[in-house]
């Protein structure tokens, strides 16, 4: 066989499955034409199918230096890229490949997701219309579109987008639920109840559905129906934090009160340590300045990202991706600290959280760089297991004006308004102070005066299998 034929047997091979049977016939080629451009491409791309992510890409990369005017090439390392959590990237071999061919509607599509991903809305918008005016029957495309315009706050359009997605794929569980978040947040309350129903008869066990539902119920005063549609979520995932933080709520409004402190105490739940961070630096000062510096310099950082709760002050992505530098350090600590809590779980044997074992954990760690006047609005963190926040820098004096700049926990989210609200609890920061807490308890940042940011450090840990 010559190497065309190879290949077309190999990729036989590799549609089917037969991954083994692919990579021989893949190595053959390269073999005997080492820089071959299919070769290289399509061992890429069942290397990274197979959990071999890096050499995946650096395979692609080779190809795309012996061919770089292949508009596959460029959209497959975009998908590979994103999927190593490296988006700024992605987008650009997704830009290169629409500019060598815009009919590619994976590449609009891709593009879309990954602008929406790092907060370019608008252009994400621009990205998913598009795609569909080349493929006006993309129901990921009609789906994805509603949820950029309701991120945007562009609530009739995306109630429109929803609907067109519908029309095509009525059954669609998932977008019957987001629909019914978009009619929740224009206030359509009864109709968006409706679509959460709908969603749940499709798929009963849409764990988020149950929940959504419950939210509903509860901001239109149906506390016994939030309660029940949140149990239902947390039949399906006993732990789910959503289900768990709106829970808390409901059973306060419900007159609750102890039940309610048994899911989330607020004084148990929260650990504060002070940490010993100076291994490997001069001091625990010096450790807090090289993370000042290495936050507010990061290439990540942004003004308000969107879709996040900063409020006057900046946030970057993730610290473990890329240098470190002395982020590796903090790491360490906050790994420390996450096994520590896990070690010593402070919740009675029935909490759901009792129920999971977690062993093993991933880190997404950012920092947030707040001005004069900045604050976190209220929120969780669905994602993860525990969170934390580490205490790197505070301006002087911040704490001479009553409770300017603490955390506090237990707050409800912007827009409701509860006849019981629960209780809250409310921390000073310390610099060099670590706290962690689980994830499903609602918090938020109290404005502050000054002129000096008010720098920290959180952080997610999310279970791994």
């Amino acid at each position: 066989m010559n190497s065309s034929e190879k290949l077309g047997q190999a990729w036989q091979h590799h549609q089917a499955g037969q991954f083994h049977r692919a990579e021989h016939l893949y190595q053959q080629v390269l073999s005997s034409e080492p820089e071959h451009p299919d070769a290289l491409h399509m061992l890429g791309i069942l290397a990274h199918q197979t959990g071999h992510s890096e050499p995946g890409i650096e395979l692609v990369k080779r190809a795309l230096r012996n061919r770089p005017d292949d508009a596959r090439i460029h959209a497959n390392l975009a998908m590979m890229l994103e999927a190593s959590g490296r988006l700024e990237r992605a987008i650009e071999h997704n830009r290169k490949a629409l500019a060598l061919m815009p009919e590619h509607t994976g590449a609009w599509l891709n593009l879309a997701n990954q602008l929406r991903a790092t907060g370019e809305i608008d252009e994400a918008i621009a990205s998913y219309r598009a795609l569909l005016s080349q493929n006006p029957d993309d129901v990921a495309g009609w789906s994805n579109l509603g949820s950029a315009l309701r991120s945007n706050g562009e609530l009739d359009q995306a109630i429109e987008a929803f609907e067109r997605a519908l029309t095509l794929s009525p059954d669609s569980a998932d977008v019957h639920s987001n629909l019914g978040n978009a009619l929740q947040e224009a206030d359509r309350h009864d109709d968006a109840i409706k679509a959460f129903r709908k969603a749940i008869a499709l798929r009963p066990d849409f764990a988020d559905a149950h929940a959504n539902l419950g939210i509903a119920h509860l901001q239109t005063g149906r506390t016994d129906e939030a309660i029940s549609a949140l149990d239902a979520c947390l039949q399906l995932e006993p732990a789910n934090r959503t289900a768990l933080a709106m829970k808390t709520i409901a059973l306060c409004e419900a007159d609750n009160a102890e039940a309610a402190q048994a899911l989330t105490d607020l004084d148990v739940g929260i650990r504060e340590t002070v940490v010993d961070s100076a291994r490997g630096f001069e001091s625990s000062a010096s450790f807090n300045r090289a993370l000042a510096e290495h936050a507010c310099n990061h290439p990540s950082i942004r003004y308000e990202p969107f879709s996040k709760t900063t409020r006057r002050g900046r946030q970057t992505g993730n610290l473990l991706e890329g240098t470190r530098g002395p982020v590796a350090r903090l790491e360490q600590i906050i790994n420390d600290a996450v096994r520590a809590y896990l070690d010593d779980m402070p919740f009675p044997p029935d909490h759901p959280y009792r129920g999971r074992q977690v062993k093993n954990w991933s880190l997404n760690v950012w920092a947030t760089v707040l001005d004069d006047q900045g604050h976190q609005a209220p929120h969780i963190h669905p994602g993860g297991w525990l969170s934390g926040v580490y205490y790197v820098s505070l301006p002087k004096g911040m704490h001479d004006n009553d409770n300017a700049g603490a955390i506090e926990f237990g707050c409800v989210p912007d827009g409701f308004t509860l006849a019981t609200p629960p209780r809250t609890r409310l921390l000073t920061p310390k610099e060099g102070s670590l706290l962690v807490f689980p994830s499903f308890f609602y918090h938020r940042t109290l404005p502050f005066k000054s002129g000096q940011p008010r720098i920290s450090i959180a952080f997610d840990a999310i279970p791994v299998e």
